[in-house]
């Protein structure tokens, strides 16, 4: 994954994160030290970048499969 290139960030203002789990998509939710929490729908397999900088102090992942997540600076 390392080697493929970087997708702008999926903001999905729309997306009702509290409501029931998906079960054809996983959802992202960024929480954001000082600023507002980012929700997200990605696709899987995929590199994105945050935009700024953001000051991340959690993540949240709503998913009916097992996900996982890699972060790095």
């Amino acid at each position: 994954m390392a080697d493929q290139p970087t997708q702008p960030e999926p903001v999905n203002e729309s997306l009702d994160f509290d409501d029931a789990t998906p079960l054809n998509t996983v959802y992202v939710k960024w929480d954001v030290k000082g600023g507002r929490d980012r929700t997200h729908e990605p696709h899987l397999n995929t590199n994105y970048a945050l935009e700024g900088s953001p000051n991340i102090q959690g993540v949240e992942i709503k998913s009916a499969v097992n996900v996982k997540l890699l972060c790095w600076a």
